[in-house]
């Protein structure tokens, strides 16, 4: 190696090798695994066990809205609940103006869980709508799917 060379690289070369006696390298080396997924473990998707008339409440509560827009919609519907009281409700995808029908309809819904009794309870689902059933016009249709514990579904 000419002098040229070995100026360049020895800085180099030395910092290397105190990088690799370094504690905090080693440290990290021992870290153990973590795995994280779509959906905290922390939000709950039993909703329907949770609140059991949810699809008849919600359907009744978005009757005026859904005649009025008249469109078809999918939203991931988030909220908290605590001792009975459905708080902090978020409506993700669907059309922008159902967004607050869903948020209103869901803070009426009647909901009982025994551990929401005593502390905190999250859930999440998905609410469809299709607004008008071919057989009986004006009729709109709900469907309550519940999201997969590891994952989240899709919004159109």
């Amino acid at each position: 190696m000419s002098r040229t060379h070995l100026k360049v690289f020895a800085p180099l070369m030395a910092a290397v090798a105190a990088l690799g006696f370094s504690p905090t390298l080693r440290a990290a080396e021992s870290l153990e695994r973590v795995e994280v997924s779509a959906l905290p473990s922390s939000i709950r998707v039993d909703v329907q066990q949770a609140c059991p008339n949810l699809g008849a409440e919600l359907a009744q509560a978005m009757a005026r809205s859904v005649h009025l827009v008249g469109r078809d919609a999918e939203f991931q519907v988030r909220f908290s609940l605590d001792d009975g009281q459905v708080s902090a409700v978020h409506a993700h995808g669907g059309p922008s103006d159902y967004q607050q029908a869903v948020r209103t309809a869901m803070h009426r819904v009647d909901c009982q869980d025994k551990v929401a009794q005593s502390q905190p309870q999250r859930f999440a689902f998905v609410l469809s709508i299709k607004a008008d059933d071919d057989a009986r016009p004006g009729a709109a249709r709900y469907a309550i799917r519940e999201l997969p514990q590891g994952g989240v579904a899709s919004t159109q």
